[in-house]
């Protein structure tokens, strides 16, 4: 992700931490829907100029959302890893050719065809408060994020980050 998406996606983390108002992983679900609200408002401007304020505001959340997305990847199936990601990664694809595909409708305006894109991510932000984490699933990560920690100790006989206490010879 980019620089200012992680300044977004840390600023709407903190907001969500204080408020608990969904279930869910505050920073993707936020993202996603202010991309489809972004996108929305876009395809409603007749002015260009306010048009593109808010494509830039669009594709910055986008990054957002894709960056708090690929967050979740490593606890989903640890040991299925990388075919986690690719479905993840393919998914975007395929949201993508189904956008062009919008496009390509001769009776589709791309105000129309934007509006259907925009209604298809707040679906999508709506059903992210269904992968949220409970309580349990985040003390599930939690002790995940732990054994993994104590595997990495035990197999390589370091801590990540600490100072090496031998000397070389």
């Amino acid at each position: 992700a980019t620089r200012q998406g992680r300044l977004v996606k840390g600023a709407t983390r903190q907001g969500g931490n204080r408020v608990r108002l969904v279930k869910g992983d505050s920073s993707r679900v936020g993202a996603l829907a202010a991309e489809g609200v972004a996108l929305l408002l876009m395809a409603q401007v007749r002015m260009l100029a306010v048009a593109v304020a808010f494509m830039l505001i669009f594709s910055l959340f986008v990054k957002v959302a894709q960056g708090a997305t690929f967050a979740v990847v490593p606890f989903v199936q640890r040991e299925n890893l990388g075919l986690v990601a690719g479905i993840v990664g393919a998914g975007g694809n395929l949201g993508a050719v189904a956008a062009g595909f919008l496009f390509r409708q001769n009776d589709l305006s791309y105000e129309l065809a934007f509006t259907v894109m925009a209604a298809a991510i707040l679906v999508c932000a709506v059903l992210a408060l269904l992968i949220g984490s409970s309580s349990v699933s985040r003390r599930t990560v939690s002790s995940r994020f732990e054994t993994l920690a104590i595997h990495q100790v035990r197999d390589n006989g370091w801590v990540p980050g600490a100072a090496s206490t031998e000397q070389s010879g």
